[in-house]
């Protein structure tokens, strides 16, 4: 009730009032009219105006959005618990599996003294045999004759075990012809047995490509085998096992599975080549064994694949 000489005015119609009710929450004043309600009923109780008591019913509305928030966020804190105990679980599960293939399948460590020089194809493939103790040494875009000179530069009385060289991608495009391949490919043959005479020298075929035919790859390999055969070295053809899917998006260099791949195929090679009775590595195929090639049969036919190839090493990319 209004007491005293206050002179106040109602909050619903702005007129002065004597006596009236007052809002809890507002303390606003009103007339019983005005507040829509019994004069000594609204008294009875906490009062509250229309606009306070909408305010007041959207808090409580809120209040108990906000309550049941809370506990579908305390249930989502326990699933994203347990999931990531579930996620931890499958993580540890698969790190052993991991451990015991490498266990299973991955080489051994040679215990010869073994070098890998070869170009940008060896750049990721070499980290697996470098885990491996194998030294490898990469010189993006290298070409065979440009691999003498880095033969030439290391010191005498060399005392590698094995020695793998993989070069002669980058030599496809500059070489006249495919014999020239083959003649850059057996001097840097003849150079390594002059330099590595202890060692036992492979060398490792061109992999296929997306800008040169598949025929052509496989004839110069051929040739590149034929090479090997006759200088006493070990060949191996590195496509039975590398696909389409294993080239990168340049159409040029492997992709990470690719070289991972190329990798594990060269401490392959390796172990072979340096366990007692190893036997040199020709195969193609799907690991089918290959007849050698002999001059007769090398010469037989090659100018034909010749004149049908010689226009598919325009617009070759050089390995970089």
């Amino acid at each position: 009730m209004v007491q005293g000489n206050m002179e106040l005015k109602c909050g619903g119609c702005s007129r002065k009032l004597k006596k009236g009710i007052q809002c809890l929450e507002c303390e606003t004043w009103f007339h019983s009219k005005c507040a829509k309600g019994d004069l000594e009923e609204c008294l009875k109780e906490s009062w509250r105006c229309m606009l306070c008591a909408s305010l007041s019913c959207d808090c409580e509305q809120k209040d108990r959005e906000i309550a049941d928030l809370k506990a579908e966020l305390e249930k989502a804190k326990q699933k994203i618990k347990s999931l990531t105990d579930e996620i931890e679980g499958l993580k540890s599960i698969r790190k052993e599996k991991t451990e015991l293939n490498n266990q299973n399948f991955s080489p051994k460590k040679t215990s010869r003294k073994t070098r890998v020089m070869g170009d940008s194809m060896i750049r990721y493939a070499g980290d697996h045999c470098r885990r491996n103790g194998v030294d490898v040494e990469c010189f993006p875009g290298i070409r065979a004759e440009e691999m003498e000179e880095q033969i030439d530069r290391l010191g005498d009385n060399r005392k590698e075990d094995i020695v793998l060289f993989h070069v002669g991608s980058n030599d496809i495009k500059r070489a006249k012809t495919d014999d020239h391949v083959m003649g850059l490919i057996w001097d840097l043959g003849t150079a390594a047995k002059k330099k590595f005479k202890k060692a036992k020298i492979i060398i490792s075929g061109v992999i296929k490509r997306k800008d040169v035919s598949s025929r052509r790859i496989d004839y110069i390999n051929e040739c590149l085998d034929w090479v090997c055969a006759s200088q006493g070295l070990q060949f191996v053809n590195s496509n039975a096992w590398i696909s389409e899917e294993d080239i990168g998006r340049d159409g040029i260099h492997l992709n990470r599975r690719g070289s991972e791949k190329f990798g594990r195929l060269l401490m392959d090679v390796i172990n072979s080549a340096g366990s007692e009775g190893g036997q040199d590595c020709k195969e193609d195929n799907g690991g089918k064994p290959k007849e050698d090639i002999s001059g007769e049969v090398r010469r037989g036919g090659k100018q034909q694949r010749k004149e049908n190839i010689a226009d598919e090493g325009k617009g070759l990319k050089l390995l970089q």
